[in-house]
């Protein structure tokens, strides 16, 4: 009772900030993808217009509307909620000359209805669509995948003929929902047919003081009608990154910002704790820090860079992904077939994980480099037993399986580990 009461009490006053204020609204969505897109969108525009972008992962029916009245997450806090409340009817009854011209935000679907939800509340004027896979996240709550994907397209089914829809054309289910609005469509991806399009994607090496080669960063160049700028990022892999700038290219050019300019905002990005992150490990070795959260699209991805990855041995140490439902024994298998196909080293963490770790023994891995556990904390200990000059770890699991613990037992500074990984706030503490 107390949650809806909150939901509906932020519903509405969202609804009447947004008719106030007429701000425009950027929504980002998808299985994976959306914090980095957003963040790279909303740096992108900063030097253009005033904005606000929503806070680590608010992108609930709660979360969204805490964006529109710049509150806090008071979790059970009464006196947090009443500032809150405070906030929305300062910004209704009084006209705030600061409020931001642009909005970004996320919006998250958890539950059937969610994105139906928000969109109803806050209305996109741009809509991003970042990428679902063949197995969204969340497919636990839903009939099947195709519930899920109906539910993502709501955010561009509610565009307006005059409104912008920016899809990942290398997605198919993405891709797909072209046909399912009216706005303008703006596409990118690897493929030849998107309007933004990323080329020429590699993985940029270095030597350690031993002469240890790892991985430094990734380099690719975003192109719009055949002129290409290139574009270089330190401290963090994966192809997701190339993806994200070229979601806030397209977003970035319906502001009249040209392609030189786009790339030159964003030289400073840095992708946030947890999400394909390069940490130092003890024993001179490198850790790939992708601890935020798991679903099998990003779960993949997490693999196939590390398979291009470059070290003297890969230790892959992976965690259950959670909420797939029916489709969690299948996903945990691939999982574990793949990880077994490029790693020196296994280890698996969590219940569904032993779907992986069994698949990896069929698949003739070798026993004696094979392991389980049922938690986290339980690797540490093994784990630093092991670790040579050298090795590169991919690190990876939903957030409920707490992986960045193993970082914390391994990185080479653990004094760091406040501002380097993910979930150190008290609170999750």
């Amino acid at each position: 009772m107390k949650r809806l009461l909150i939901k509906c009490i932020l519903g509405l006053s969202t609804k009447r900030i947004i008719a106030k204020y007429h701000p425009l609204i950027i929504a980002v969505t998808g299985s994976v993808g959306k914090t980095s897109t957003k963040n790279a969108i909303a740096q992108t525009l900063a030097s253009r217009v005033t904005l606000r972008k929503s806070q680590r992962n608010l992108n609930s029916d709660i979360g969204v509307p805490l964006v529109f009245i710049n509150g806090e997450d008071a979790k059970r806090s009464i006196a947090g909620w009443l500032r809150n409340v405070g906030k929305a009817i300062f910004l209704m009854v009084k006209k705030s000359a600061l409020y931001p011209r642009v909005l970004v935000v996320e919006m998250g679907a958890d539950r059937p209805g969610d994105i139906a939800y928000l969109t109803g509340i806050a209305k996109p004027d741009i809509a991003v669509v970042t990428a679902i896979g063949d197995v969204p996240v969340h497919v636990g709550y839903y009939k099947n995948s195709d519930a899920v994907i109906l539910e993502k397209a709501n955010v561009v089914r509610c565009l307006d003929k005059n409104d912008l829809a920016i899809l990942n054309c290398d997605d198919e289910y993405v891709f797909r929902m072209r046909v399912m609005t009216q706005a303008r469509i703006c596409t990118f991806g690897f493929s030849s047919q998107a309007d933004i399009r990323i080329v020429d994607f590699q993985t940029k090496t270095g030597r350690d003081a031993l002469g240890n080669e790892f991985p430094l960063g990734i380099s690719f160049k975003l192109g719009y009608r055949g002129s290409f700028v290139p574009v270089s990022i330190l401290g963090t892999l994966g192809k997701p990154v190339a993806y994200a700038f070229a979601a806030a290219a397209a977003c970035a050019m319906s502001f009249d910002m040209h392609m030189i300019e786009i790339v030159e905002a964003l030289s400073d990005f840095e992708n946030e704790p947890g999400r394909m992150r390069l940490i130092p490990g003890v024993h001179h070795t490198m850790i790939l820090d992708d601890t935020y959260n798991a679903a099998p699209i990003a779960m993949r991805a997490a693999l196939d860079t590390f398979a291009a990855c470059s070290g003297k041995r890969k230790i892959a140490i992976l965690g259950d992904m959670l909420e797939l439902g029916s489709y969690a024994q299948k996903v945990h298998e691939d999982m574990g077939a793949y990880a077994a196909s490029i790693s020196a080293l296994l280890i698996f963490v969590g219940e569904q994980s032993r779907f992986g770790y069994e698949q990896a023994l069929r698949n003739g891995f070798p026993a004696d480099r094979l392991f389980h556990f049922s938690i986290s904390t339980e690797v540490i200990d093994m784990i630093r037993t092991m670790l040579q000059p050298g090795d590169i770890v991919l690190i990876k699991g939903s957030q409920g399986m707490r992986m960045e613990k193993i970082i914390k037992g391994i990185m080479a500074e653990p004094k760091k580990a406040g501002e380097l990984l993910v979930r150190q706030s008290p609170e999750w503490k």
